[in-house]
């Protein structure tokens, strides 16, 4: 009879989610070897082609002692604090001839509910709330990649559309990493990027704009009526520079047929007028299908005025070249489980970012606030630190290649140990939000160790201000009250989104999901809490 009962009664009650339970991190670090291994193989596309990269191995007892001891005054210097950590190795070619004691790195792991070890401090490894691919803010989108965080920001353009005063938005992104003390203020648009990619024609001819560029002062109305064509101009006749207080404005104008003019075509074309109005005299009716005039135009927008043209060119190619690679095959799964099946490189994610931009922020407050469909990510951000020094040496070993043309044994391993020291993850307690000190005195770990989550918007920058902050992000949303924990509020983060509920739907991608039994409770709530 008891039997029965119980069986009853567990039949009937929640089931846990057991990787929610157990420590989401616990699962998620069994692959973590492989992930890191996928971001090598990515890079190595890239590499110059006398350097291939061979794959990883575990080094021996014998063989980690000896690279992570030091030698001081004939004698081996050993940390014997405790971290969670295990030495791997990472085998390069160069020239066909493999490349022995390279690069070795340290990855983490951890133990029972997420708890990892780090010099004798035991904290715990919470996953990171956080969107799918693109994250959009009330006046942003951001998107974190491999090789590069970008920003996506609007702002208003100025042109004459058919005689009449236009405002179009400017999509604009700090694409380019340079110190904020040589960047001059200005804005580097993503119609710039695809004219450095394409020329101008081309970059139009991509979403089926068919443009006309001529001279203002050869327009013919009759050869281009007004009822078949959009006439552009720019909207000033002068415009304040640093080098000159007024300067005269382009005598271009674009031409593109009524039925193909479009709110990203506009934009387009407010991108076109921003740039050129700057340097009248370098596009003419000549050139403007050049990529390489847009491209230093480009680094003349960036750059601080020093450089020689040639030194812009150069450094402008690379930095191409290295755009190109910024969405690879771990971008695009993220992308199409986003639902953006159809983007195969960063200037397919600009066309769309042009069009779709304005419209996302204008309706990120709808969704925002809610935790459907966002999605448990760890190896992300646990491994951040070592992806972004894997990035800086493939930059540093383009620029090494491209500056010598010949790569060196000692060039590698000065780049290896500058860029990606082995004891790269033990920073993972200095100022990481998702990374918390265990503290429980209880042996239920469910309480303050494996219920902890981290919200996307913590990870960003450090900050001194103390206390929580509020914004669009942390609304009241029926969601937390399915996935969150409403009975747990800490100061720190009054919401319930710092706590997950270990009942919580998730896919087998870790994304939060509704469940269909709770909607005709959770749906009239989340009417009532936003007033509809």
């Amino acid at each position: 009879m008891d039997i029965e009962l119980f069986n009853k009664i567990e039949s009937q009650m929640p089931k846990f989610n057991e990787q929610l339970a157990e420590g989401y991190a616990v699962s998620q670090l069994q692959t973590n070897e492989y992930y890191i291994d996928r971001v090598w193989r990515q890079v190595e596309m890239t590499f110059p082609p006398n350097l291939r990269y061979l794959g990883y191995r575990r080094p021996t007892p014998a063989e980690e002692f000896r690279i992570i001891s030091s030698i001081s005054k004939n004698r081996r210097i050993y940390d014997i604090s405790r971290s969670d950590v295990y030495l791997m190795q990472y085998r390069f070619a160069l020239d066909g001839e493999e490349l022995d004691d390279m690069l070795y790195i340290y990855l983490p792991y951890v133990s029972q509910g997420g708890i990892m070890t780090i010099k004798n401090s035991k904290y715990v490894i919470s996953p990171v709330v956080a969107d799918i691919a693109l994250s959009v803010c009330s006046d942003s989108i951001f998107i974190m990649l491999n090789r590069a965080k970008l920003t996506f920001r609007k702002t208003v353009g100025y042109m004459n559309v058919d005689g009449y005063h236009r405002s179009p938005y400017l999509v604009y992104s700090q694409i380019y990493n340079t110190d904020n003390k040589s960047r001059k203020n200005n804005i580097t648009t993503l119609p710039h990027y695809l004219y450095c990619k394409y020329g101008l024609t081309k970059a139009f001819k991509n979403i089926g704009a068919d443009i006309r560029v001529i001279e203002r002062s050869k327009y013919d109305g009759e050869q281009y009526p007004n009822s078949d064509w959009v006439y552009c101009t720019s909207a000033e006749h002068t415009i304040s520079t640093r080098s000159s207080r007024f300067r005269k404005v382009t005598d271009l104008g674009i031409l593109i047929p009524r039925d193909q003019y479009t709110f990203r075509v506009e934009s387009m074309i407010a991108s076109f007028f921003y740039v050129v109005d700057r340097f009248p005299e370098r596009i003419t009716i000549n050139d403007y299908d050049h990529p390489t005039i847009w491209r230093v135009l480009l680094g003349k927008l960036i750059m601080n005025g020093s450089e020689t043209e040639g030194k812009i060119i150069k450094h402008i190619e690379s930095h191409m070249e290295s755009v190109d690679g910024y969405i690879d095959s771990m971008g695009r799964e993220i992308l199409i489980a986003d639902g953006y099946p159809n983007i195969e490189n960063i200037y397919d994610l600009m066309y769309v970012l042009i069009e779709e931009l304005p419209i996302k922020i204008a309706k990120a407050g709808e969704n925002i606030a809610s935790l459907y469909g966002k999605r448990l990510v760890v190896h992300r951000y646990i491994n951040e630190d070592i992806t972004q020094g894997i990035s800086r040496i493939y930059f540093d070993v383009i620029k090494e290649y491209n500056n010598k043309a010949d790569l060196t044994k000692t060039d590698l391993r000065r780049i290896f140990k500058h860029r990606l020291p082995y004891t790269t993850i033990l920073g993972l307690n200095s100022g990481k939000a998702f990374v918390k000190s265990v503290s429980t005195a209880s042996d239920c770990l469910s309480h303050k160790v494996t219920t902890i989550a981290t919200m996307q918007t913590e990870c960003g920058k450090r900050t001194s201000k103390k206390g929580p902050t509020f914004g669009e992000a942390q609304y009241a949303d029926a969601s937390i009250a399915e996935l969150g924990g409403i009975t747990n509020l800490p100061d720190r983060d009054p919401t319930g989104r710092s706590s997950l509920n270990h009942m919580a739907m998730t896919d087998a991608k870790g994304t939060l999901m509704a469940n269909p039994k709770h909607q005709h409770i959770l749906g009239p709530a989340q009417e009532d809490i936003r007033r509809k």
